[in-house]
C-alpha cells in the first residue's frame, strides 16, 4: 500500500458481484479464459478465481449457515464503543488517518487496509463487534451483510471464538510498515514500544496478547508469540500495559 494509491491493488468488481450483478462463474471463466490466453499470468489468475470461489464462497455458507445467532458471539469480550476516529474524528496515527479519509471519500479500501489497519486496530482495542460490523456495512460499497458480517466478525474480530479463523489477525505496528509506505510519515516511531512517540499499535498488540492470553494462549498458532512474551520481563509488561490504559481512556468517542 503507498499513499495515494486509492485503487492499484484492489478489484473494482466485488460491489458488482456482491450486487449479484455479476455472476461469479462468469468472471471465474473469464479470469481462466485470460489465462489461456497468456493474457496474465497463472498466479494471478488462480489467486482471484481462488478469492472468489473460495474464500467468498465459503463465507457465504456460513452465513446462512450459522446466522442470526452468528452475529451475537462475543468471544473475546469485546466492548467498547467506537472510537470517533472512524467517523474521521482527529488522531495523529497516519496509518488509520489515511485508511478513513480514503474510505471516507471512496466508499472503498483495499483489503490490507481494512483487515490491518482499521480491523486490527478495533481488535486491539477491544471495539463492541456490532458497532465495528455497523461501521463496515455502512461505509463500503461493496459491503452486503452476508459478505461484511462473517468477514468483520469471524476474521477480523474473532468474536466467534475461531469457527471463521484459526487464529485472530492481531498484529503490531511493524507488519503495517512492511505493508504499506504510512509509517514512514507518521507522528509515532514505529520502531518504538513505550514512551511517548511509541506507535500505538506496539503496545496495544501487547496489551491485547497479555489481556487475551486466557483465551488464546493455548492456540497453537499462538505459540510463537506467547514464547515471545514469556521472554519479555514483568516490569515491561505491566509498562505496556499502563500506556495501553492511558492511551484507551483518552480514545475520544464522539466526533
Amino acid at each position: 500500500m503507498r499513499q495515494g494509491e486509492d485503487r492499484l491493488f484492489h478489484s473494482m468488481l466485488s460491489p458488482y458481484l456482491n450486487a449479484g450483478l455479476l455472476d461469479p462463474r462468469a468472471v471465474c471463466d473469464a479470469a481462466e479464459a485470460a489465462w489461456r490466453g497468456g493474457q496474465v499470468p497463472l498466479n494471478a489468475a488462480e489467486g482471484f478465481i481462488r478469492q472468489i470461489l473460495g474464500w467468498r464462497e465459503y463465507v457465504r455458507g456460513l452465513y446462512w449457515l450459522k446466522m442470526p445467532g452468528y452475529a451475537d458471539t462475543n468471544r473475546l469480550g469485546a466492548d467498547r464503543a467506537l472510537p470517533g476516529i472512524y467517523w474521521g474524528g482527529p488522531t495523529e496515527m497516519n496509518c488509520l488517518r489515511q485508511c478513513v479519509d480514503q474510505t471516507r471519500r471512496l466508499a472503498h479500501a483495499h483489503h490490507i487496509q481494512r483487515l490491518m489497519v482499521t480491523g486490527n486496530f478495533a481488535l486491539l482495542i477491544g471495539a463492541r463487534p456490532s458497532e465495528v460490523e455497523a461501521w463496515y456495512l455502512a461505509v463500503y460499497i461493496d459491503a452486503y451483510e452476508w459478505v461484511e458480517l462473517p468477514n468483520v466478525h469471524g476474521m477480523i474480530l474473532y468474536a466467534d471464538g475461531g469457527y471463521l479463523g484459526s487464529k485472530p489477525y492481531a498484529a503490531s505496528g511493524k507488519y503495517i510498515d512492511r505493508m504499506s509506505d504510512y509509517c514512514g510519515r507518521c507522528h509515532y516511531d514505529v520502531r518504538q514500544t513505550l514512551g511517548s512517540k511509541a506507535c500505538p499499535f506496539n503496545f496495544l498488540y501487547w496489551n491485547f496478547i497479555i489481556a487475551k492470553a486466557p483465551e488464546l494462549r493455548g492456540n497453537q498458532r499462538m505459540a510463537m508469540t506467547y514464547a515471545s512474551l514469556n521472554r519479555m520481563d514483568d516490569m515491561k509488561q505491566a509498562a505496556i500495559q499502563r500506556q495501553a490504559a492511558e492511551f484507551l481512556a483518552d480514545l475520544p468517542v464522539e466526533y
